[in-house]
């Protein structure tokens, strides 16, 4: 079966051997980075969360 050159190849969507450190070592800072923009778009959902709830935490239906 060919492959066009923009398709993954069949390994590509696999992680890396067990043994490949260097491999998942290159991986960290953008899973570091990945985690701190969910952080932060989740601190910024609460505070719009938060404007539309009232002082006991339920949502304003007006």
């Amino acid at each position: 079966m060919s492959t066009s050159p923009s398709s993954p190849s069949p390994n590509e969507d696999q992680p890396p051997a067990g043994n490949d450190h260097m491999a998942w070592r290159q991986h960290v800072p953008a899973l570091a980075s990945a985690s701190a923009g969910i952080k932060q778009a989740e601190d910024a959902w609460d505070a719009v969360s938060d404007y539309f709830c009232d002082h006991d935490g339920w949502p304003v239906d007006e």
